[in-house]
């Protein structure tokens, strides 16, 4: 069949509406009482692959909504509204109309617009855990996101076969929408981030982590979006004095990534996704977050407060803006960062570099 999509006529709304409830009980994880839940079914809903870039999915319910539930922030549409209005290429994609298939299948749709982000994934995630303590049985619905995606299902124990992955439009028999919870709510969710948590760590038990109690969470070189450190070598330095292990999460399958997450005790380094691993920390640990001056947006505060964790930022002189090529990378000032981890960990830090060019 062909269908046809006008992306300025879209709309975001919440489609619990229709929900049922569900009493959602997991003894294992603690939760004995059982909390009430909605669990939403849409009939016929569509899904778009790729109406950015590669990876970047939607999906529309009702002729013309997209559920608030799947994107978990109404601003999620008005970006890729911009996006395809700005960039003729994509203004093509999906205009006039296009051959859809149908899926007899019940399916929740994972592969929506910031999926391939491992932070925002960690969020779909929630969704998951939901689902399978409802005994759900759907399918997972997820196109061109990276390799973790699946590494993270495998963990939860859907097996391959329930993981489909579209490369062009289909229409699903019926889509499950559960609660939009995000890591800007999760506090007003706190089972739900608790279920996660008991899912993925309990098959780790017995095992222990190769990697140091205290984490300086590098960015790769490679990542997309910038944010890595200028001046590596002055703070690898300082903090390798005070008991940090350097390390690149990227670079780790995600059992060992997991692992060393719950033996840490403290983790710090430069704003990104890896952040998102502060949700398999101890209780109570130490987090210590730098930022660019023109980019700060702590997005794991109120996983920080579930936790009860110790949460500090540092970011860089603003006299710095404009002198990196990508406003993400940030030159970490040192002394900032000294007098942080002086005040975690006690004693006194070498000397410091001052940042260079100020005055």
């Amino acid at each position: 069949m062909r269908l046809k999509i006008d992306f300025d006529r879209l709309i975001c709304r919440s489609v619990l509406d229709r929900a049922d409830r569900r009493l959602l009980r997991v003894p294992e994880a603690g939760l004995d009482a059982g909390i009430d839940l909605p669990l939403a079914t849409c009939p016929d809903v569509l899904y778009l692959p790729d109406v950015l870039d590669h990876g970047q999915s939607l999906c529309v319910a009702d002729g013309g909504v997209v559920p608030l539930e799947s994107i978990l922030d109404p601003w999620t549409l008005d970006f890729v509204r911009a996006k395809r209005q700005s960039n003729p290429a994509l203004g093509f994609l999906y205009r006039g109309d296009f051959e859809v298939a149908h899926a007899e299948q019940t399916v929740s749709i994972l592969g929506n617009v910031f999926s391939r982000n491992f932070a925002h994934w960690t969020e779909e995630l929630l969704k998951v855990v939901v689902l399978e303590a409802f005994d759900a049985g759907c399918h997972y619905v997820l196109s061109g996101l990276p390799g973790f995606a699946r590494e993270f299902l495998g963990l939860l124990g859907i097996a391959p076969q329930r993981i489909v992955s579209p490369e062009t439009p289909v229409v699903y028999d019926a889509a499950l929408f559960t609660p939009a919870v995000s890591h800007e709510n999760i506090c007003s969710h706190p089972q739900v981030a608790q279920l996660l948590r008991h899912r993925l760590l309990a098959p780790l038990e017995g095992r222990r982590s190769a990697h140091a109690p205290r984490l300086w969470l590098e960015r790769g070189e490679m990542v997309r979006n910038g944010g890595v450190t200028l001046n590596r070598e002055d703070v690898h330095a300082l903090v390798r004095c005070h008991g940090f292990e350097v390390l690149d999460m990227a670079t780790l399958p995600l059992d060992q990534q997991l692992l060393a997450m719950r033996d840490a005790e403290a983790i710090a380094g430069p704003h990104g996704a890896q952040f998102a691993h502060v949700m398999f920390m101890p209780p109570r640990s130490k987090v210590v977050e730098c930022f660019a001056p023109g980019h700060v947006n702590p997005s794991v505060l109120q996983i920080c407060r579930l936790l009860g964790h110790s949460y500090h930022q540092v970011v860089g002189r603003s006299h710095k803006i404009g002198t990196q090529t990508r406003v993400r990378d940030l030159m970490v000032d040192c002394e900032h960062l000294a007098l942080v981890l002086d005040d975690l960990f006690g004693g006194l830090s070498p000397r410091v570099p001052p940042v260079r060019g100020a005055t």
